[in-house]
């Protein structure tokens, strides 16, 4: 999209401004570098059991909002819940683990292997003993933000005490868009698995933190880049970084080979994504070329992205759109950009790195 010039330097200021700062917060916290102590943490059986139930109860909140919507709108009533409840690609979803890859087009053409397979993988063992596929795939996504809620509680307790962890869960479960964490979305499993990804090199159990990573790796096209935590961890536990990171670089190298290896299932969970596309078009890049001729997806640049929803959140032809999409979607990547720096002087080094990474490709989609 060509923008004009005012959003343009608009847009570079901002990011830029954030990107900078967010650097040098990295460069300072490499400076003066020291290994963090963590917290040896139990999460009991009570607590584990209060995370689930209050997840489980958020999840009927939007469930009776649902059916709420549905009795006072006319266009809706007489409908399933789950008609409501399944909608845009969570439809895609449900119909490759009904139909396969092969089996399921759009528009009368195979177009859905830009949907990531473990999904619904998972969904279709379900389906196995009986479950409807829409309702194995809200119960799977309801199950995984419960155990990600647990993880995600261990790893904040460890790093920085109990009040952080408990506020870490409440955010995850009220903020708006966790609408789509119970839906057949693959949101809640990537969530999870990269969550436990994070936490098992904190343990520096390397070679399940791979195989969490590689799963991630299949569940999204993101999930790749935990190879960048995983990397920074390595370097952390054996002393590559920070005073002294110079010394005893043999018997240090080959400590880190084992974990370096592990590190390589990450990028085979990658690599079997693109062998699926090899398997189905004879074509391991498939996904890219049909997101761009289809869906119009594809990479640009943050500045791009963060300009095209400002003019879009201002002169979108819908008007609802701009309320309900497009303005939520300056506000956040706004917030995001606004507290990113304050993110790299806080979090684990090896979080921070992934924060901005994350956010970086994330926000360079043509739209998000």
């Amino acid at each position: 999209m060509n923008q004009p010039l005012f959003i343009t330097i608009l847009t570079y200021m901002l990011v830029g401004a954030s990107l900078i700062g967010s650097f040098v917060a990295l460069f300072l916290r490499l400076k003066q570098y020291h290994k963090p102590l963590l917290k040896d943490v139990v999460i009991a059986p009570r607590t584990m059991l209060m995370i689930f139930a209050v997840v489980l109860l958020s999840r009927l909140c939007f469930l009776g909002i649902a059916l709420l919507v549905r009795h006072f709108t006319e266009a809706l009533q007489g409908h399933a819940l789950d008609q409501i409840l399944v909608r845009w690609d969570a439809n895609h979803y449900v119909r490759i683990a009904t139909e396969g890859y092969s089996n399921s087009t759009v528009d009368h053409q195979n177009l859905l292997i830009v949907f990531y397979p473990l999904y619904p993988w998972l969904i279709r063992l379900l389906t196995l003993v009986g479950i409807k596929a829409s309702t194995a795939g809200i119960a799977l996504s309801t199950l995984a933000l419960c155990m990600a809620s647990v993880v995600i509680y261990r790893m904040t307790y460890r790093q920085y005490g109990r009040e952080h962890a408990r506020r870490a869960v409440k955010y995850l479960i009220i903020f708006p868009a966790s609408v789509f964490l119970g839906l057949p979305f693959t949101e809640s499993l990537f969530i999870l698995l990269s969550s436990l990804c994070l936490m098992l090199l904190m343990d520096q159990k390397w070679f399940y933190a791979g195989i969490c990573g590689g799963l991630a790796a299949l569940t999204r096209n993101v999930g790749i880049i935990l190879v960048i935590p995983f990397f920074i961890e390595v370097l952390m536990t054996h002393d590559f970084i920070g005073k002294g990171a110079l010394k005893d670089i043999k018997p240090k190298l080959k400590k880190a080979i084992l974990p370096l290896c592990c590190l390589l299932i990450i990028v085979f969970g990658a690599v079997g994504y693109l062998l699926l596309n090899y398997e189905i078009y004879g074509d391991a890049l498939a996904f890219f070329k049909i997101q761009r001729s289809h869906w119009q997806q594809g990479l640009s640049s943050p500045f791009e992205a963060l300009g095209t929803t400002l003019i879009n959140t201002f002169k979108f032809h819908i008007v609802s759109t701009r309320f309900f999409l497009w303005l939520p979607q300056l506000v956040m990547m706004l917030l995001i950009y606004a507290t990113l720096p304050s993110a790299m002087k806080r979090l684990r080094l090896s979080w921070a790195v992934y924060a901005l990474a994350y956010t970086l490709i994330a926000f360079s989609a043509s739209w998000l």
